[in-house]
């Protein structure tokens, strides 16, 4: 547990902005997660130890890749990220970033490139090892219809969404591990990078509201500031799993899915 101290956003002057990339000291500006360090009383950096790195990974993405009027956007709700780690919720986040990836920016990305039917199939997915076939297949389908040349962002979001879904998958059947499934290969951010970088995707493919969509720290109810945020008292998985059961006998019906969903953790 962190200590406790009276920093505070209000110690920050009027004038502060959040600023991309990282810093070598709060006097030459602060990203999202060095304002949680700083709140946190601990040293400068961008990864503080105090903060959930599930939840990092996707903040500090965002942070690098919003418009800076968007960016701002961000400082009311980083308190939130002070104390947050819980690895009895690490599982929920990692499917909940992949679920964001697979449901929400894949799809407005290629919905914004005219690829509506595949937007409609990696939504209407209802595990994420389908979602995972699905990311697949919507990337050989983009190639094929744009050859060879640069990779557009319809094809880069469905891989993104791909990989989260079958990285969430994985650390689930890792558990268990030592390193619970991370590697060079497959970090532990990996869902949070994916929906962060799935998110720039569709930003690139001109959806002009897809930050508004990223700012899951907004505290609506439905926002994901409550299943990966902190001390609300809201139950973890109120709004992740909606829609998204398994039928007995699926190929994704993993025997991980019924213990999880029976389990239901309340928040911290």
């Amino acid at each position: 547990m962190t200590a406790r101290t009276d920093k505070t956003l209000a110690s920050f002057p009027r004038t502060f902005d959040l600023a991309p990339g990282k810093h070598a000291s709060p006097e030459d500006g602060m990203c999202a997660m060095e304002v949680v360090a700083f709140l946190a009383g601990g040293p400068h950096t961008d990864h503080p130890r105090c903060a959930c790195p599930i939840v990092s990974g996707y903040v500090l993405h965002i942070n690098d890749n919003m418009p800076d009027d968007q960016r701002q956007r961000l400082l009311p709700y980083l308190p939130r990220l002070v104390d947050s780690v819980s690895e009895d919720h690490e599982q929920a986040r990692h499917e909940y970033f992949a679920w964001q990836a697979v449901r929400v920016f894949a799809p407005a990305a290629l919905r914004a490139q005219g690829y509506r039917r595949y937007a409609r199939s990696l939504e209407n997915a209802a595990t994420l090892f389908r979602a995972r076939d699905i990311g697949e297949t919507i990337q050989h389908g983009v190639m094929a219809k744009e050859g060879d040349g640069e990779l557009t962002p319809a094809h880069l979001a469905a891989h993104r969404a791909g990989s989260a879904a079958g990285a969430a998958m994985w650390f689930a059947s890792q558990r268990n591990d030592f390193f619970r499934g991370a590697s060079a290969i497959t970090p532990y951010t990996e869902c949070a990078d994916a929906a962060a970088g799935a998110a720039f995707q569709a930003h690139r493919a001109g959806v002009t509201d897809i930050w508004d969509k990223a700012h899951w720290l907004s505290g609506r109810k439905t926002s994901p500031a409550h299943p990966v945020g902190m001390k609300t008292g809201r139950p973890m998985y109120a709004d992740m799993y909606v829609s998204r059961t398994t039928s007995p006998g699926s190929a994704g019906n993993l025997g991980w899915q019924a213990e999880r969903d029976s389990a239901r953790p309340p928040i911290c």
